[in-house]
């Protein structure tokens, strides 16, 4: 990671206990706002800010993936999800770092997390405490042991 770079997800001490899946490139994390109960985030540790990856990267980012929809699969009985990535400003992007929003999406939810997202600011989202981050983020890790071992 570049240290000359003022990145929230370049800094590991700002996130490192949300972390749920780390690959060689990648990080998959659970995010401060609550937008949805099946909601990560996925990130390159590489600061850059386009799709142009390696094919290395590439298939790190998919393994990340397969992290996340194992969560979704064994926590939300669901394999089903929104993916989607906002690149530049005009986009709607707040941190100028590649990364991927991952929703959980089932026929029984109590609402469209995008839908939420296009109805309120980020903003006046509120935050997660640490402790709770940090009980779920404890949940899904075993989750993704269990899947493992299956």
């Amino acid at each position: 990671m570049n240290l000359n770079i003022t990145c929230k997800f370049c800094d590991l001490k700002d996130f490192e206990y949300q972390i749920v899946f780390e690959s060689r490139n990648f990080y998959t994390i659970l995010p401060r706002k609550i937008i949805g109960s099946g909601y990560f985030i996925v990130f390159p540790k590489r600061h850059f800010n386009s799709l142009e990856m390696s094919i290395e990267e590439f298939e790190d980012f998919k393994e990340s993936l397969e992290a996340v929809i194992s969560i979704f699969k064994n926590k939300f009985e669901t394999t089903e999800y929104n993916l989607f990535c906002n690149i530049g400003k005009n986009a709607g992007q707040h941190i100028e770092h590649l990364h991927f929003h991952v929703f959980a999406r089932s026929h029984d939810e109590e609402y469209n997390p995008l839908d939420k997202l296009n109805k309120q600011s980020l903003i006046n989202i509120p935050d997660q405490s640490k402790e709770e981050l940090i009980s779920k983020v404890t949940e899904y890790k075993k989750l993704r042991i269990i899947s493992a071992q299956e």
